[in-house]
């Protein structure tokens, strides 16, 4: 806080608030507030253009007291010229940015920030299946359902880890990757697909990425692989497939087959006129 009283306390904390605002400023995300910002950079620059001044008039006005540190009255007083002198360009300087700030100001509060668009939905790849695991949720379907099936590869989704592991492997979709044979079962959260000719079968669960993870939908749709072996950018097979009864949504603790950890995909690697008052009282 001010002290209103202690110039050199003042001072170092005028200094340290500078370079606070200076690191904070690179983490700026709301643009809104940017006006406000230069406003009281404006401010700011008056407030220094009076202190400035006010440093060359107290060197002048203590001219008299000045010397060098063996004693030399002379010098010390050429010194406290120099210094009152360069004050007074600086003040001058000043003057300069205070006009391209209030002009900057004036700007910057015309301006109608408009909010951040939301990100799009975009999908996830939760499990990717083939060869005899793909085999065995094709039997599922034929024997219990489509549903059944969706519920089946639930189990593979680990929410946040799920997530994660997506995200760092690259397994993130505008829509969920599919192929001319294939059959997409979607509902709410989820979208089953599989091809029986190509013999895989894939979950992807819908979400909602943040920004910096957003995927650019101008591009093209990734597409499933055409064979069975695995093809870079899409979702690699888990090995191991889930057991029917573990709970929707829930990691099963007791099947070795469905461990967390599998290491085959599971793997974590933005204009005033100038003031020419010099006076103490604005």
């Amino acid at each position: 806080m001010p002290t209103y009283s202690d110039p050199t306390s003042d001072a170092a904390e005028t200094a340290d608030a500078t370079r606070g605002l200076a690191h904070a400023i690179h983490d700026l995300h709301r643009p809104e507030v940017m006006p406000g910002i230069v406003g009281d950079l404006l401010a700011t620059t008056r407030h220094l253009r009076e202190t400035l001044d006010a440093l060359a008039r107290a060197h002048v006005h203590y001219i008299d007291r000045a010397s060098t540190d063996a004693g030399d009255l002379k010098t010390g007083e050429a010194h406290a010229c120099a210094t009152a002198d360069a004050l007074d360009e600086a003040v001058t300087l000043i003057d300069d940015v205070e006009a391209r700030l209030d002009w900057a100001s004036t700007h910057a509060h015309l301006i109608a920030w408009q909010p951040a668009l939301a990100p799009e939905p975009q999908w996830l790849s939760v499990v990717f299946l083939q060869g005899q695991d793909a085999d065995d949720v094709l039997a599922l379907i034929d024997e219990e359902g489509e549903a059944a099936a969706v519920g089946h590869l639930q189990n593979f989704d680990y929410g946040t880890e799920t997530t994660d592991a997506a995200l760092s492997n690259g397994y993130v979709y505008a829509t969920p990757p599919t192929t001319a044979l294939a059959t997409s079962v979607r509902g709410e959260d989820y979208t089953m697909v599989y091809d029986r000719a190509l013999g895989h079968v894939g979950l992807y669960r819908t979400f909602t990425p943040d920004p910096d993870d957003a995927l650019d939908t101008t591009d093209p749709p990734t597409q499933a692989p055409e064979r069975a072996a695995h093809v870079p950018g899409a979702p690699r097979p888990v090995i191991k497939p889930a057991p029917r009864q573990a709970p929707t949504g829930h990691a099963p603790t007791d099947q070795p087959g469905a461990s967390r950890r599998d290491a085959s995909w599971f793997e974590h690697p933005g204009v005033a006129a100038v003031k020419q008052s010099r006076g103490l009282g604005r």
